[in-house]
């Protein structure tokens, strides 16, 4: 059982809930934190798709369920949709139960076209309130949706994080100190507000009941 756990804000990325533990936790070793919060040594962290889920709601006294982390803290619920029923199966066992680097395959990411970012954004406006609610900032789920390119509430531009993401086994938190643009700058207003309804519709989406929708009840409509 852990003695505490950096409770997820509103939309935050999982790997911003881990990021944040492995800070408050002052532990020395990334593996150290990895197996406290996943069960075992010298796996492959996550930066988008999180792992062995199923083994840290087993240490969280029933305060969040597996199920509940995936919908509420991960990209999952955008690609669902679109997903077939055996689909949502593959991968939810994957982040329940094993590693995730499998789940690019499943989803056709390693062999698309679509730009997978190398690096986790976030708003200026978010960070500046969050840093002021609640003492720190952190990354959002929907700001790393490729092809979410301006925030969802504030419309402003996106930003790369200062820190480049290196490795798999890095532990990236968002430090407000450290973010290189702090001002909120827009797209022209014509191309703003196209990003903008790209934006609120992967909210939207995003925001669906947890896996009532898929390919085949899509298709069938």
């Amino acid at each position: 059982m852990l003695h505490f756990f950096t409770d997820p804000y509103e939309d935050e990325l999982m790997s911003s809930v881990f990021a944040r533990y492995h800070f408050y936790s002052d532990n020395i070793d990334k593996n150290d934190t990895i197996e406290e919060l996943q069960g075992e040594r010298n796996i492959t962290a996550f930066r988008v798709f999180p792992s062995r889920l199923k083994f840290l709601e087993g240490n969280l006294n029933n305060n969040y369920t597996a199920d509940n982390l995936i919908y509420k803290n991960t990209i999952f619920p955008v690609y669902s949709v679109f997903l077939s029923r055996d689909k949502h199966t593959d991968i939810i066992n994957h982040m329940k139960y094993k590693e995730t680097d499998k789940i690019y395959n499943v989803l056709g990411i390693s062999t698309s076209k679509v730009d997978v970012r190398k690096n986790f954004r976030y708003c200026p406006l978010c960070a500046q309130s969050e840093k002021e609610l609640y003492g720190e900032a952190y990354f959002h789920v929907i700001h790393q949706v490729p092809g979410v390119l301006v925030c969802e509430k504030h419309e402003c531009r996106l930003f790369d994080y200062i820190d480049e993401y290196k490795s798999e086994i890095e532990f990236i938190r968002l430090e407000y100190d450290n973010i290189r643009f702090k001002k909120a700058t827009f797209y022209e207003k014509k191309i703003n507000d196209v990003l903008f309804q790209i934006a609120i519709s992967v909210k939207y989406i995003k925001n669906l009941e947890y896996l009532k929708y898929n390919r085949e009840f899509i298709l069938e409509k």
